[in-house]
């Protein structure tokens, strides 16, 4: 019982200490039924639609996104272009990485919640005006839902900063809702 009390006080301790790096980043769930999703997100988030062209189809996206500090959290969702899956994904990351003037850094493979498809993780490194910047997302396309959606999470900020940031929180909190 006192080796529980003694974990339970350290890991208390090393969750505040964190939670004290950004103490603005207040992790809330949020679910968006128009989205057929939930995440978490560390502030009130602003609505915001566009068209992207995703596998060079031409889609709708909304996106949910907040800025604090320097950093940006996103998630947004469009219909599933037609084609290849590995197309729309290598699509998708290839034009976040534009965003940063980045490179990939990592990418693997990933279990999405919500879904038996496999998404796609991955972080870039750029400069944007002269500041290195940190960019890492989670992207997935599920067919079913309607005719299939394409779903991403996003997280860019400076990479000093970027580093106090639990991103496997993050990008593992999306979960597709049918």
């Amino acid at each position: 019982m006192r080796r529980a009390c003694v974990r339970f006080a350290a890991v208390l301790g090393l969750a505040l200490g964190l939670a004290g790096c950004y103490p603005e980043l207040d992790w809330r769930e949020l679910a968006w039924e128009e989205g057929h999703l939930k995440v978490l997100l560390p502030a009130k988030p602003t609505k915001a639609a566009r068209e992207v062209v995703l596998a060079g189809q031409r889609v709708s996206m909304e996106m949910l996104q907040s800025q604090l500090s320097g950093m940006a959290f996103g998630v947004a969702w469009s219909p599933l272009p037609a084609g290849e899956r590995e197309a729309v994904l290598d699509a998708a990351r290839d034009a976040l990485l534009r965003n940063i003037d980045g490179r990939l850094v990592a990418e693997r493979e990933v279990a999405v919640r919500g879904t038996d498809q496999l998404g796609r993780e991955f972080t870039g490194e750029g400069i944007v005006a002269g500041t290195p910047m940190l960019l890492a997302a989670r992207v997935v396309a599920v067919p079913g839902i309607d005719a299939g959606r394409f779903y991403q999470v996003v997280f860019v900020g400076r990479k000093d900063r970027a580093e106090k940031v639990d991103l496997p929180l993050y990008l593992g909190s999306l979960t597709v809702v049918p």
